[in-house]
């Protein structure tokens, strides 16, 4: 039970720093947004990764608490540098496509920017460590549970929830169709 406390607060308190980040940047929510004459921007509040990086953080601590993590060996701090350079990777890539949301915008990554991809980075090592197997093989009911968080994680966190300024892209159906053929294929390597 502590290990789950733990975790659940961790993933709170960066949750709240992030959204402090982004408030200080104007970024929390549309009145911020409108008084900063910030229109073409979109808050915090309106994207949809923040809503469900909640479900991906309740799977991350049942993860961590029923499960044995690897944190210290060799290939384990491997995947944890290897997550962290997805991470910038995936700011840095957000930078160049253009995008103006509360993490990246006016060109580069922001404060509340780099703390969500201090997240990514844990969920990337975490969830990293279960599809290598391990923490464990996962039973099929798991996989299965983590096939569809995972699918349903995809589409929503590519949402913005203001659908007067925004609505899907082709680059977002190959977003998602990327990371849906990652996920699966790992899937079935642990099937």
């Amino acid at each position: 039970m502590i290990k789950f406390t733990f975790f659940a607060c961790l993933f709170a308190c960066q949750t709240y720093i992030m959204l402090l980040f982004t408030s200080m940047d104007s970024h929390l929510n549309r009145t911020q947004l409108k008084n900063a004459g910030l229109n073409n921007h979109f808050a915090v509040t309106e994207h949809g990764a923040v809503y469900a990086n909640v479900v991906l953080a309740a799977f991350a601590i049942y993860i961590l608490g029923t499960r044995e993590m690897e944190w210290v060996s060799w290939r384990s701090l491997g995947l944890l540098l290897g997550s962290a350079l997805a991470s910038v990777a995936l700011m840095r890539f957000y930078v160049s496509i253009g995008i103006n949301d509360p993490f990246v915008h006016d060109g580069r990554v922001v404060a509340g920017g780099w703390y969500f991809g201090l997240f990514m980075t844990e969920m990337f090592w975490v969830f990293g460590e279960v599809y290598l197997g391990w923490t464990g093989r996962p039973s099929h009911g798991e996989l299965a549970a983590l096939g569809v968080m995972f699918a349903c994680y995809f589409v929503v966190s590519i949402m913005k929830f203001n659908f007067e300024m925004w609505q899907f892209q082709p680059r977002d159906y190959g977003q998602i169709a990327a990371c849906m053929a990652v996920i699966t294929a790992a899937s079935f390597c642990l099937w």
